[in-house]
């Protein structure tokens, strides 16, 4: 160095240090240490023996402290471990004297054998895990992990609050406690917080406990089944009453023990809490409607003549004074729900109103095994009814004063009808009728024997009568001698009338019924505009007419004329087309029976109903149900024209061959079974129908039962038509049909 360079002293005098703080190196504690210019240039402080960077008031409590020997943690270990005076000083600084869980030097080389192992959060629903340390195993009291919430799940648990939930049970104003660790659950469900589940209080819970279902008998008069009335529903019933308790004799009080205090809080990384699940006590099930119904009576007690001993079942003692209510059963309430109000048609022939078959009436009727509803009038005739009285008609012979009772309902009937009051005899003319039987006489000429019938017997006793001494012969031969009659003038009222077709209708609908019935020619229409008696026969393939096959409506046409006064003539339209159901037949009625104004109409659609152009996959209860109701919109439809004639169902007799053909169907021995059973359904079917609505059958299915397959077979001229024998048959049960 030059001499121009003077010394430069020490660092502290070029630089000027003041005093300097730094923190007491004791962790939690917050004071300050003050250290010189000197100890901080040189980084200098006081040994480690004079208390190191702690703060005086840390040194000084440090120094009164002393290693101590704490027990191990681990459960059942009997060694220590150290716990020095430094960490004496950290738990003081942070207000904790009590020495932590250790453990001593053992059990901690227990904890470097093991390994973290990764545990299922403890909640419902949760998916997460948490990590049971090596510590936390050796640390275990019985080796097994406890149960603890996830991170997250611990996160959510803290935000949450114990909440009172209204009790579930309708009238009930109590709560009860929803905790914050079935909220956790609630949660991890999926489920909103702000729509908790419905609870019962304690009170009602005690209450439902005590409750059992009860089975008690359907409301509805005539069903022998019974609804459950559950223990909730019971429990809403018996809301506000008291629990019955049996007063129990008192115990002499014993002292309460003395408060167990624990030496130190014992704290858990994650809130251990029994989660209960929040479940219905009871399901909330919809109550039956409640309608008036008939009380349900017990039966008068069976008492026998002896006693005798019978081990009896326990029965359900009801714990509250309540009745139950009066409901319908499953399987009624089911029907009721499922059935709508209809309206029905009046069972008087010429009125068009309807009256309402409900709800309630149709299941009165289901329960006692009727599913049809009854004859019935309406609301209108009904109290047309109720102002008519019983009138006073004069017999039906001219000659007899006597009278008999022309009653309301038939007032009703013939005012619908607008016709005027039937002839009929007196009383005291049927007794005479009923107690005189035909008696045989002998002719005077020619000593024959023939018949004085009861009516010609009534007329000789008025005195508008002889008694007859000739007999038919001899009658008629003292008739042919005398001069003929002078011709019969046929009143303006009762001459021919002109019949007048439609151009279109509802008829056209299907490829069916397009065309016009072969029967329907010009010379046809013709001759039933000329007859007196006009009959339709409408149906399907066994009407229609076949090639050599005898038709039955001719049969019939001839049969009827041949039986008519002189003079007299009767129509009997054919009007069957192949393939035509009763829902075609239907739409028919305005072009193939209205233009005729028939006084009969003949119908049969049950071959067609049960085998043409039908769904195999139908059940056969809806086959029947769907062909009821079209069978009844037939008879509702004709009923409705202007002139309503009367109704006759014929049931044909087919022979179904085997399933997959047969040479000769006559030797057939293994009929088509599921046709067979299919169309003796539709038959009985529309026998049940014909029956409820007044209708008269001729049942020639019946007749060829009755003979026998093998006649029946001899009968049918293929294995569905009938031939000249079987159609006489067929023509005999119609014949009696219409005198009926």
């Amino acid at each position: 160095m030059g001499a121009n360079f003077e010394p430069l002293g020490n660092i502290g005098d070029t630089f000027k240090w003041t005093g300097t703080e730094q923190p007491c190196r004791v962790r939690g504690c917050k004071n300050m240490v003050s250290i010189s210019n000197e100890q901080a240039a040189y980084g200098k402080t006081r040994s480690k023996a004079d208390g190191g960077k702690m703060c005086d008031s840390c040194w000084e409590f440090f120094k009164t402290l002393s290693d101590r020997e704490v027990p191990c943690s681990k459960p059942g270990c009997k060694n220590t471990w150290t716990w020095n005076r430094y960490q004496q000083l950290e738990a003081h600084v942070k207000g904790h004297d009590t020495p932590p869980k250790g453990l001593c030097q053992e059990c901690r080389s227990q904890v470097n054998e093991k390994k973290d192992i990764q545990m299922p959060c403890r909640t419902r629903g949760c998916k997460n895990m948490w990590t049971w340390t090596r510590k936390m195993q050796v640390e275990s009291k019985d080796g097994k992990a406890p149960h603890r919430l996830c991170d997250e799940c611990h996160k959510i648990w803290v935000t949450l609050e114990d909440k009172q939930l209204p009790c579930r049970v309708k009238g009930c104003k109590n709560t009860t406690p929803w905790t914050r660790t079935q909220q956790l659950e609630w949660i991890r469900e999926g489920k909103k917080i702000d729509a908790p589940p419905r609870r019962m209080c304690k009170e009602c819970l005690e209450k439902f406990n005590l409750l059992k279902a009860v089975e008690v008998p359907c409301r509805v008069t005539g069903c022998k089944n019974t609804w459950t009335w559950t223990p909730f529903d019971q429990l809403e019933a018996v809301v506000g009453m008291p629990i019955p308790r049996e007063e129990s004799p008192k115990k002499e009080e014993k002292p309460a023990p003395a408060p167990v205090e624990a030496a130190a809080p014992v704290e858990s990384a994650a809130p251990v809490e029994s989660a209960a699940p929040v479940e219905s006590a009871a399901p909330v099930e919809a109550a039956a409607p409640v309608e008036s119904a008939a009380p349900v009576e017990s039966a008068a007690p069976v008492e026998s003549a002896a006693p005798v001993e019978v081990k009896e079942e326990p029965k359900y003692v009801p714990v509250f004074n309540v009745l139950p209510p009066k409901r319908m059963c499953k399987e009624c309430y089911a029907f009721f729900e499922a059935a709508r109000d209809r309206e029905e048609p009046c069972c008087n022939r010429g009125c068009e109103e309807k009256w309402v078959w409900t709800r309630a009436m149709q299941l009165a009727a289901h329960v006692h095994g009727h599913d049809q509803p009854g004859r019935r009038m309406c609301d209108k005739c009904q109290k047309a009814l109720k102002e008519l009285k019983p009138i006073q008609e004069p017999c039906q012979e001219a000659d007899c004063h006597g009278t008999w009772t022309y009653t309301p309902e038939e007032q009703l009937r013939d005012s619908l009808l607008k016709r005027p009051p039937q002839m009929r005899h007196c009383p005291g003319c049927e007794k005479f009728l009923k107690e005189n039987p035909p008696q045989e006489l002998t002719c005077e000429k020619c000593g024959s024997k023939f018949a004085w019938s009861s009516h010609e017997q009534l007329l000789t006793k008025l005195g508008t009568f002889k008694k007859p001494m000739l007999c038919a012969n001899c009658n008629t031969a003292e008739l042919a001698a005398m001069p003929p009659a002078p011709p019969v003038i046929i009143p303006a009222a009762l001459a021919p009338f002109k019949v007048k077709m439609p151009s279109g209708g509802p008829w056209g609908e299907s490829p069916v019924t397009r065309d016009w019935p072969a029967g329907l020619s010009n010379e046809r229409i013709a001759a039933v505009e000329e007859a007196r008696r006009r009959i339709v026969f409408i149906g399907d393939d066994l009407v229609a007419d076949a090639p050599e096959v005898p038709s039955l409506p001719s049969l019939l046409e001839a049969s009827l004329n041949g039986t008519q006064d002189e003079g007299g003539s009767c129509a009997v339209l054919n009007v069957g087309m192949p393939g035509c159901t009763t829902s075609l037949g239907t739409r028919r009625i305005g072009r193939d029976i209205a233009p005729f104004a028939p006084e009969t109409v003949i119908f049969s659609f049950a071959f067609a109903d049960a085998a043409i152009g039908r769904n195999v996959t139908e059940r056969t209860s809806e086959m029947l149900a769907r062909l009821a109701n079209e069978t009844q919109e037939f008879i509702g439809a004709v009923r409705a024209l202007e002139n309503p004639p009367r109704l006759v169902c014929w049931l044909p007799n087919p022979v179904y061959p085997q399933l997959g053909g047969v040479s000769d169907w006559r030797s057939n021995d293994a009929p088509d079974v599921v046709s067979v059973n299919r169309y003796g359904a539709v038959l009985r079917n529309l026998k049940s129908v014909c029956e409820k609505n007044g209708i008269a059958v001729a049942d020639g299915k019946a007749i060829f039962d009755m003979q026998g397959q093998k006649t029946a077979v001899e009968n049918m001229a293929t294995w569905c038509r009938a031939n000249a024998e079987g159609c006489k048959t067929h023509l005999r049960a119609i014949l009696s049909a219409l005198e009926s």
